[in-house]
């Protein structure tokens, strides 16, 4: 089997600034310029981060090239499990839901979730 280096850029989110859902979208629209439109659900979060490699899709001013991943480094993240559970466990679902969806559309995962 051959291996593929891919290459990567990362992108950091303050857990400290999340206490509820409302305060993590309004995070996450912040780090990756979300559109005006954006919804704040999570199924808007899902539809841009799954574009992330996909400028022309316009759901994040944030950008990889095909077949790169983002690193969602999540700050003070470590202390949002202990104080806000749903809200950590939320966001690893999420990650994982944006990567199902590009499995299933045939493209390479695009995120990579690290909490410090």
């Amino acid at each position: 089997m051959k291996h593929h280096k891919r290459r990567s850029l990362s992108v950091r989110v303050d857990a400290a600034a999340m206490t509820d859902w409302q305060s993590l979208h309004r995070v996450f629209a912040t780090a990756f310029g979300y559109p005006q439109s954006y919804a704040a659900t999570k199924e808007a979060w899902v539809e841009c981060m799954t574009h992330l490699d996909d400028p022309q899709a316009q759901t994040t001013a944030v950008h990889c090239e095909p077949g790169q991943v983002i690193v969602l480094v999540v700050e003070n993240g470590r202390e949002l499990r202990t104080r806000h559970s749903e809200l950590a466990a939320g966001i690893v679902a999420l990650v994982g839901e944006v990567n199902e969806r590009r499995v299933q559309e045939g493209k390479l995962p695009v995120l990579v979730l690290a909490f410090e």
